[in-house]
């Protein structure tokens, strides 16, 4: 069994996790910045996941808190940067800085997927960036 913490659990994809993660075994924790259906809530900042860490220790960390609107991404390349990429940053330092020996698993936002006529993405499939600064 291992000691499982999943940032976006109250999203699409980290309720699914959660669920995948609980049915193997795991004792799982669910964390977000702004819903109260998780075990932890609170802002995404360098500071308060140093302090998290040094109470809390984890085995594996499932990063699913990207931009779930690929509507910002097309609006502001700052979106993208300040719901993804820095609470990304964010949580790596301080992951490093507490000494905290944990696997992080990222899993990208939808801005890197783009405008798609399917029903389910592959990650075989040809992205199409929504994002200003995405690969093209």
């Amino acid at each position: 069994m291992e000691n499982i913490l999943i940032t976006g659990g109250a999203g699409f994809i980290g309720k699914a996790l959660k669920q995948t993660l609980i049915n193997k075994g795991n004792a799982v924790h669910t964390i977000s910045q702004n819903s109260k259906n998780v075990n932890f809530c609170f802002p995404y900042t360098y500071e308060n996941f140093l302090d998290f860490f040094k109470k809390n220790k984890y085995n594996k960390i499932f990063f699913a808190s990207g931009n779930p609107y690929p509507q910002y991404s097309e609006k502001s390349s700052d979106l993208d940067l300040r719901l993804t990429n820095i609470p990304l940053l964010s949580i790596l330092e301080a992951i490093k800085d507490s000494n905290s020996e944990c696997q992080l698993w990222f899993s990208s936002s939808v801005a890197v997927y783009g405008k798609t006529t399917k029903n389910i993405q592959c990650e075989d499939d040809i992205c199409r960036p929504r994002s200003k600064d995405g690969v093209r």
